[in-house]
This record gives C-alpha cells, sequence and structure tokens, in this order.
C-alpha cells in the first residue's frame, strides 16, 4: 500500500516502533483475557470442547497458534486456588515482561519452553 506523502526513513522507523508496542499490547491482551475466561469461562457452552478449541474455532487459528496463546495464557495468566484466592503466574517475570510490553509472545514462549525443559529437581522458586 503506498501513502499520498513519501514516508522518510525516521517516520518509517517511528511507524515500526509503534506498531511494535501495539502488538505486544494485543498480545498481553489477549493472554490476560484467555487466563480469566479458562478460569470463569466453560467452553462447552459456546459448542467447544475446550478453551484450544474454542479460540481456534471462533479466532480461525492453527491448532499451533492456539495451543501457543492457550499455554501463554495457562503459564502467564493469572491463577487461583481451589478455594478461589488469588495466585501469581507460574512465570512471574516473564508475565511481567509480557504485560509490560518489554518482552513480545514469542519471547515469552521462548523463556516459558526452555523453563518447562528444566530438569525436575529445578523448584519451581528457581524457575519462577
Amino acid at each position: 500500500r503506498s501513502f499520498d506523502r513519501p514516508m522518510g526513513p525516521d517516520e518509517a522507523l517511528l511507524l515500526i516502533d509503534g506498531t511494535e508496542a501495539l502488538s505486544r499490547i494485543t498480545e498481553a491482551l489477549s493472554t490476560l483475557a484467555l487466563s480469566v475466561y479458562e478460569r470463569v469461562g466453560t467452553p462447552t457452552d459456546t459448542g467447544a470442547k475446550d478453551t484450544k478449541s474454542l479460540i481456534r474455532d471462533r479466532l480461525n487459528l492453527t491448532p499451533t497458534e492456539a495451543n501457543r496463546r492457550a499455554e501463554l495464557a495457562k503459564n502467564l495468566g493469572g491463577r487461583v486456588d481451589t478455594t478461589g484466592q488469588a495466585l501469581q503466574p507460574l512465570c512471574p517475570e516473564v508475565a511481567e515482561g509480557l504485560h509490560a510490553g518489554m518482552l513480545s509472545a514469542g519471547q515469552a514462549k521462548a523463556i516459558d519452553d526452555c523453563l518447562d525443559d528444566l530438569p525436575a529437581w529445578v523448584s519451581a522458586e528457581q524457575r519462577a
């Protein structure tokens, strides 16, 4: 697509920075909303067997992308225990980086994958 007024390199870089910031905000909000849905929603009410199927069908995502988003929400979104008390995300520092816009969803997923690959003897505190 072209613009009526030519864009210079400085404006192009500013636009690139802005669109990346918007992308990161959108991913963080999507992760937050999906983690809330995981806690309070019922996918079967909308005809889906689970949340991954729901977002795959509703948002026309590939199974891989639906799984990526659901895993991010599970590991980086807020959680509650069986009594309803709020719990920190499984990876609180990664979650903070994602929600602050310091990490992209791809970066957060890569870190999350590395943490998942750690040996079982690494404690939850060390993983956090």
